[in-house]
């Protein structure tokens, strides 16, 4: 995703000062994980997306589907488990922007839970 960027970037289609990026569903998982990853994205919009795959797997209504996307379950013993490095929740205190967050009562995949990306993210040095 970043090389694609860096692409539009080089071919001037993308200003790197104002990058932002957002998702629904998958997307938004990929638009959490995003932000914990880099810090050239300005603002972000996850909508429904997946913060924590342990917390998914459990409460989720397709838990050993979403077990296996995420590589482990919580309660397969004393963490850390796979899914904790591929899970945006373990990165939230790494990220730096303003974001918005977006979960449909109606959604039975991307659980409640999923809110605690952006409200345990640090407010520190945060506009």
């Amino acid at each position: 995703m970043l090389a694609g960027i860096d692409l539009l970037i080089e071919q001037g289609v993308a200003d790197p000062d104002r990058l932002g990026i957002g998702g629904y569903s998958h997307g938004g998982y990929m638009a959490a994980w995003a932000v914990g990853q880099t810090d050239r994205f300005k603002v972000a919009l996850v909508g429904a997306g997946i913060s924590d795959w342990g917390m998914l797997a459990a409460t989720g209504e397709l838990g050993a589907f979403e077990a296996a996307h995420g590589g482990s379950t919580g309660w397969e013993g004393a963490g850390p488990h796979p899914h904790d490095e591929r899970t945006p929740i373990s990165h939230v205190t790494k990220i730096r922007l303003n974001g918005s967050l977006s979960l449909p009562a109606t959604d039975l995949v991307a659980v409640t839970g999923a809110g605690m990306v952006w409200a345990s993210r640090p407010s520190d040095d945060v506009p």
